[in-house]
């Protein structure tokens, strides 16, 4: 039988490919479960805190026992969580897990400076959606400071602007062991502010950012309607600016889209190289699957690359899932270990693929333009009127109108609150002559369209 750990490590993989559990709730609250032990009928785990528990078994509790069902072939095992200092009840010849140590051949294993390794230049595959923002990265990581400084890498979830950030800082770290170099999510940066503010540590907050030679950030939108990050961030920034240090950023859009920025930072940001990294063509996304396949040794038919590629188009990360839960279903149900086939991939997605595609509907239309700008889907049907507001409302509508030729104007108003067809054929004019005129406003708009089609 696996160790509890070899279990739970799969079990990890399959949750992580989840589609209803996000990425930011798989690293809060899923990732630093702790196994302890597993009989033949329960799995037992721990975690830190006793609101950690209840969220979990309010939340992903299902998730993470259809996933140890999964792995341990159709037979039921229940979760069982335990937290802080409580032990584990005994049971009947459990079989009990050695503490797991980072080692540098783990795949999620950080350096202290915030770089995970296994993120390079060698591993990332390019492609005409991605091969300006890899040039551009390519030349930062040779001479950090000189040019492209800060480099602004933007575009979708899962589109490998993280990677490329990870391999700037492993090919500096590689050319220059003494660099001080960090790696930080946006939120992290964020909360640091706030401790240091509460802390009367603001002095030793700035000493460690500004003492860098290489500060990679991730993103940035994070911190849009955040006033005393934002005015950091920015001195901070001023300051490695001008010492000629190395500043790379990551968002989901364009710095001028970001809502509720200071001009001056906005500014920064749009002064150096701001570069879109699109969505992979087929021919770059088989090579993607073809690459993480031949680097765990798997040996599967091209015809199952090109399946899963032309079934999730929504993103590099999802379809790196899709792969995952083909290869894992070969391995723990077929017990396949000869060349995965097609039958065996359509077997293993059958119950999943169709969720990689989201119907095209008015209500898509408008989460998708909701999220982008940072609002609700609510709020895009109200009848609030403040700029920013309205601008979403009319770029939902804008796109309700192109991408479906089954509505109306009368029917997509209906579905805006209640507005009148001549509202929406305001909208549609407006966004279409604000793109003519705004070179920035263009590249939102065809950033969202990007989302919206997964194309």
């Amino acid at each position: 039988m696996d160790t509890c750990n070899e279990y739970w490590e799969q079990a990890l993989t399959i949750l992580e490919a989840q589609q209803n559990i996000s990425a930011l709730a798989f690293n809060l609250y899923i990732k630093p479960i702790v196994p302890i032990s597993m009989s033949s009928n329960v799995f037992t785990v721990k975690v830190q805190y006793d609101f950690v528990k209840e969220i979990i078994e309010r939340k992903f509790l299902n998730y993470i026992e259809e996933a140890l069902l999964f792995i341990n072939k159709g037979n039921q095992m229940s979760l069982k969580i335990i937290t802080g200092n409580e032990q584990p009840e005994t049971e009947e010849n459990p079989e009990e897990i050695k503490p797991v140590q980072p080692v540098e051949n783990n795949i999620n294993f950080r350096m202290p400076n915030g770089l995970m390794p296994r993120y390079t230049f060698d591993n990332f595959i390019v492609g005409t959606n991605n091969q300006m923002a890899h040039a551009a990265a390519v030349s930062v990581s040779k001479n950090p400071g000189t040019s492209y400084n800060p480099l602004f890498l933007y575009g979708g979830v899962g589109l490998g602007k993280t990677h490329l950030m990870h391999a700037i800082g492993n090919e500096v770290y590689k050319n220059n062991p003494n660099a001080k170099i960090l790696y930080v999510s946006c939120e992290t940066f964020t909360n640091e502010v706030i401790l240091a503010i509460q802390k009367h540590e603001n002095e030793q907050f700035r000493q460690k950012y500004r003492e860098l030679d290489l500060l990679l950030l991730d993103d940035i939108q994070f911190i849009s309607d955040k006033r005393a990050t934002q005015e950091e961030f920015f001195f901070t920034f001023n300051d490695l600016w001008q010492n000629g240090k190395q500043i790379v950023i990551t968002s989901d859009r364009h710095p001028s889209a970001i809502q509720n920025l200071t001009d001056r930072l906005m500014s920064r940001l749009a002064g150096g190289l701001p570069i879109d990294i699109g969505y992979p063509n087929l021919e770059t996304s088989v090579a993607i699957l073809r690459n993480k396949a031949e680097t765990q040794g798997i040996k599967i038919e091209d015809e199952v690359l090109q399946y899963i590629a032309e079934s999730v188009k929504s993103n590099i990360r999802e379809m790196e899932g899709a792969l995952t839960t083909v290869i894992a279903y070969s391995k723990l149900i077929t017990n396949h270990n000869s060349v995965i086939t097609l039958d065996i991939a359509l077997s293993a997605l059958k119950n999943t693929i169709n969720s990689f595609k989201p119907e095209m509907s008015v209500e898509y239309i408008q989460n998708v333009v909701a999220n982008y700008y940072n609002f609700t889907t609510e709020d895009l049907c109200s009848k609030k009127k403040t700029k920013d507001l309205a601008l979403a409302r009319q770029v939902a509508m804008y796109f309700s109108r192109k991408l479906l030729n089954s509505e109306t104007l009368v029917s997509i108003g209906k579905k805006f609150g209640g507005k009148d067809h001549s509202t929406v054929m305001h909208a549609i004019e407006l966004v279409g002559r604000k793109m003519e005129e705004n070179p920035d406003f263009e590249v939102q708009v065809t950033d969202i369209e990007k989302l919206i089609t997964g194309k």
